[in-house]
């Protein structure tokens, strides 16, 4: 080998190295893309003409009403673009599997009504209105939807009402929405996957009508803030929102504001809401406190009620007694550890209640894993003392039960934490004090590595092994030979 080739090989090994091992990576990467955002499903769209597509048997149209006809399986979310139509769920689910950005939105639209739906598993929220006017929204249940349950983005003189809100990172958002009317819906165990996650959030939304609300188990009851950019007028408030005749039970929390100085009704002249946290000994004759609840100096409850709202679902109920709900789990405890030597855990799921119950449900998570809503929601839960089967990993788990009674009213939901443990990993690793707030936004467990997984690296690996040898061989023979002349 002659000097020329010598160093020729000295200089271009490294760069092939590099060169290779660059292309391996990027075949990595392009292989497993890394987004910030999970992508959107596609959307079967009601076109403002109101014909569907893509066309679907999914999708009926009888009319001005739009039916579905089957569950919707992390398949499609629903946009609508069509006025003066009815979106009837017929009781049928649309679960996104945490992908895909909102369930059924409606854009640009007026007259629309949306009921009768199970909405799951959203990455954004369940219902969203944008742009839109005089829209209804009832008896849906929107569940374990990342940002919201239901979301108004720049909407006025909507309706949402008799709605089942639960799990979700915040339960009902109005986003520079006014003249807004909330009524009869149960907002329950919402905005614990959010720093100040609530039941009920107002952002730069004015003259909106909140009552005869069920908020229970939730972060916050309400959370009043105000966005100031350049782009958006600080003229925008938070403010002149009447809420009034609501039922405030069992949330970590009474209020969250941003700081803002705006100031809102928390009564409509006769009563207030009911807060569950605020108890003092004097009481009027008409069942309202005598010393107000003041929130700040802007934000007072003038006449607390020293009872539950009875009947949601009417506009003007009397203040009487409202028997809420409540479970308490026994088993499993706070402190259950479980050391098992197979892949699974089983135990028997126990509680007691104050009440006739008509639905029990559960949801697991935990240590980065979840069974929460897979298709079909919770978990139900046959009887008391079902055996439960946990297929996670080592780890904090956390089991969340919801129930409601009879009469529809929903209690707040009640988690335990459990360690779980298989071997060989005896004695387990030390881990942060988990939280005892349900963690109700899913993840996946990470698939097992597979022998395809590290061909890239046996690649390279292989190429440097031959590269160095035919190095290693050209020093051999440039030293002989320099010896040999």
């Amino acid at each position: 080998m002659s000097k020329k080739t010598f160093m020729a090989t000295v200089i271009i090994t490294p760069f092939l190295i590099s060169l290779v091992a660059g292309m391996q990576v990027a075949g990595i990467v392009e292989a497993n893309p890394i987004s910030h955002f999970p992508p959107s499903l596609p959307s079967i769209q009601i076109s403002a003409d109101g014909s569907i597509n893509p066309p679907t048997d999914l999708v009926k149209q009888v009319g001005n009403v739009y039916y579905l006809t089957d569950d919707i399986i992390q398949k499609y979310a629903l946009a609508v673009y069509c006025s003066g139509i009815v979106i009837d769920g017929k009781d049928h689910i649309i679960d996104g599997g945490n992908d895909g950005n909102s369930g059924i939105m409606l854009y640009g639209v007026v007259n629309v009504i949306v009921k009768n739906v199970k909405i799951y598993n959203f990455w954004a929220s369940g219902v969203t209105i944008a742009s839109s006017s005089n829209c209804t929204v009832t008896e849906v249940n929107a569940i374990n939807d990342s940002y919201a349950g239901i979301y108004l983005e720049s909407s006025t003189g909507n309706t949402v009402s008799n709605n089942q809100i639960t799990g979700n990172g915040d339960g009902i958002t109005l986003h520079f929405s006014g003249e807004n009317e909330l009524f009869g819906n149960n907002i329950s165990g919402n905005g614990f996957v959010l720093v100040a996650g609530a039941g009920i959030v107002l952002t730069n939304s004015e003259q909106n009508n909140i009552h005869n609300n069920n908020v229970v188990g939730n972060r916050y009851v309400v959370r009043i803030d105000h966005i100031y950019t350049s782009e958006i007028s600080q003229n925008t408030s938070s403010s002149n929102n009447r809420i009034y005749l609501n039922n405030f039970l069992n949330n970590s929390y009474p209020f969250y504001f941003q700081d803002t100085p705006f100031a809102n009704s928390w009564d409509n002249g006769v009563d207030g809401n009911y807060w569950s946290n605020y108890k003092i000994t004097y009481a009027n004759s008409n069942g309202t406190y005598s010393t107000p609840y003041v929130l700040d100096e802007n934000n007072v409850d003038h006449y607390p009620l020293t009872k539950p709202v009875s009947n949601l679902n009417n506009p003007t109920p009397s203040p009487t007694q409202l028997l809420i709900p409540k479970v308490t789990i026994l088993s499993p405890r706070n402190d259950s550890f479980f050391n098992v030597s197979i892949e699974g855990v089983s135990y028997q799921l126990i509680f007691e209640t104050n009440s006739t119950l008509s639905w029990v449900g559960y949801s697991i998570g935990g240590n980065g894993y979840s069974i929460y809503g897979k298709g079909n929601g919770n978990v139900t839960v046959s009887e008391n003392g079902t055996w439960v089967r946990d297929f996670g990993s080592n780890g904090y788990h956390t089991l969340t039960l919801y129930a409601n009674d009879t009469s529809g009213n929903w209690a707040a939901p009640q988690t335990v934490t459990y360690l779980v443990n298989f071997y060989p990993d005896y004695p387990p690793t030390p881990s942060p004090s988990p939280t005892l707030q349900p963690t109700l936004e899913p993840s996946q467990t990470p698939d097992k590595p597979k022998v395809g997984d590290f061909a890239p690296v046996l690649i390279i690996a292989g190429i440097v092994v031959v590269i160095v040898a035919v190095t290693a061989g050209a020093l051999f023979y440039h030293k002989r030979r320099k010896g040999g002349t």
